[in-house]
């Protein structure tokens, strides 16, 4: 499963949701658990 989560601008609240998700379920088991933030490099 893959789980998107985005706002405005990518870098406030989806970063924050992510890095929730991620804590929460890391070392889960049978989960592979990845996050990626794909805009906190892009210029505003």
């Amino acid at each position: 499963m893959v789980v998107a989560v985005g706002c405005t601008g990518g870098r406030h609240r989806s970063v924050a949701t992510v890095e929730a998700l991620t804590k929460r379920y890391m070392g889960t088991d049978g989960l592979l658990v990845d996050s990626n933030h794909r805009d906190t490099d892009r210029n505003a």
